[in-house]
């Protein structure tokens, strides 16, 4: 369910499932599911879980992604610059999968 609500870009239903997936998978959490948490921290302005921590690694690529996605105002040219490091990462997705390849 949580890997349906990233590709629909649902990061706001995330947050109710992560007690029931924490329970279960104990340690850290997969970096994508990290990468929606922090999307949904930034435009909430809340942490969804108190004891819920982004790893210091998903943060600085986060810094990287954002300095490289200020550099281009063309969204096809920012695509183009970011994909070969971020293409994989759930903030690609959700800011650029509606382009054509």
């Amino acid at each position: 369910l949580m890997a349906l609500y990233l590709l629909e870009k649902q990061v706001d239903k995330i947050p109710a499932l992560l007690p029931a997936y924490r329970e279960v998978h104990k340690g850290s959490l997969p970096t994508l599911l990290e990468e929606s948490l922090l999307v949904y921290q930034i435009t909430h302005r809340e942490n969804p879980i108190a004891d819920l921590q982004i790893s210091p690694a998903t943060l600085q690529r986060f810094e990287a992604y954002t300095q490289v996605l200020r550099q281009y105002r063309n969204p096809e040219e920012a695509a183009r610059m970011l994909y070969p490091n971020y293409g994989q990462t759930f903030w690609f997705h959700l800011n650029f999968n509606n382009l054509a390849n």
